[in-house]
C-alpha cells in the first residue's frame, strides 16, 4: 500500500473512532435521570463548545485567544472517552483520582490518534495536552467554556423537565471547584445565576 493509501486508512481510522462520540450519552444527565428521549451526546456537547467558544470570543472581544488552535483543541478535547467513557466529576474527587483520570485519557488519546500521520498525531496531541495542562490563554478559556456549556444545559434541562435542582447541583460545583472565580467567562458565569431566578421563572426557587 502506498503512502497516500495508508494516510486514507488512517483518517478512516480515526472517522470511525471519532463517529463513537455520537452514541456516547453524558453521564451527567444518565446518572440523574433527565427524562429526555434523546439525552445530550458527548458529540453534541462538542459542538456546542466549539460554537460557543466561537461566540464568546466574537461577542466578548476577547483578543488573546488563539483562532488557529480554538476549533481543532475543542473538536479533540474530549476525544479520549470514546475509550475510556465520560467519567462523571463525582468520581474525580482526590489528586489521585485526577492523575488516574489523566494518565487513562493520554493512553487513550495516544492510542486513537496512532492511525493518523506522525506530523499529524503530534500536532493534534499537543493540542490535547494543552488543553490538559490549562496554562494558556486559549485552554484556560476553553476549560471555561467546556464547564460553563454543562450549566446552561443543565438550565435548560432544569426548565424543560421541573427539575431544579440539576441547575442547582451543576452551578453550585463550579463555585466549590472554583473554576469562575476569574477568567473571560467570570461575569457569563454569575449572570446565569441571576438569570435563573428573574420573574416568570418560577418553575425555580432562589436559595434564602
Amino acid at each position: 500500500m502506498n503512502s497516500l493509501k495508508q494516510k486514507y486508512e488512517g483518517i478512516l481510522t480515526f472517522y470511525k473512532q471519532y463517529t463513537k462520540l455520537n452514541e456516547l450519552l453524558r453521564t451527567g444527565w444518565v446518572m440523574r435521570h433527565v427524562p429526555a428521549e434523546r439525552l445530550e451526546s458527548v458529540s453534541d456537547h462538542t459542538l456546542q463548545v466549539v460554537m460557543l467558544a466561537h461566540t464568546f470570543v466574537y461577542e466578548l472581544g476577547l483578543t488573546d485567544i488563539d483562532m488557529n488552535k480554538l476549533a481543532p483543541m475543542a473538536f479533540l478535547h474530549d476525544l479520549a472517552e470514546t475509550i475510556v467513557g465520560d467519567i462523571s466529576v463525582i468520581h474525580v474527587n482526590t489528586e489521585e483520582d485526577r492523575k488516574r483520570k489523566h494518565e487513562a485519557e493520554m493512553s487513550a488519546i495516544k492510542n486513537i490518534l496512532a492511525s493518523l500521520s506522525p506530523e499529524v498525531a503530534t500536532y493534534y496531541f499537543s493540542l490535547w495536552m494543552e488543553f490538559e495542562e490549562k496554562k494558556t490563554p486559549t485552554a484556560q478559556f476553553l476549560f471555561q467554556v467546556d464547564k460553563v456549556d454543562a450549566v446552561m444545559k443543565s438550565s435548560n434541562y432544569s426548565e424543560e423537565y421541573g427539575m431544579p435542582e440539576l441547575f442547582q447541583e451543576f452551578y453550585q460545583t463550579e463555585v466549590d471547584r472554583k473554576r469562575f472565580e476569574d477568567g473571560p467567562l467570570k461575569d457569563f458565569f454569575d449572570y446565569l445565576k441571576e438569570r435563573e431566578y428573574v420573574p416568570g421563572r418560577e418553575y425555580i426557587k432562589k436559595p434564602e
